[in-house]
């Protein structure tokens, strides 16, 4: 019996990391479109002003 709760544990756990990087992936994908959106326009601004 406490080997099936040990193991019913670590699937949970396994699930919970999963869920937990999956929304860190979720939200990093967009940010690094936006970082790279504002590096190019400030590029552009830097360049249009020599």
């Amino acid at each position: 019996m406490a080997k099936k709760n040990k193991k019913k544990k670590a699937e949970q756990q396994l699930k919970l990391k999963t869920a937990k990087y999956g929304a860190i992936a979720a939200w990093a994908i967009p940010a690094l479109l936006i970082a790279e959106t504002i590096r190019d326009v400030v590029k552009y601004l830097l360049l249009k002003n020599k």
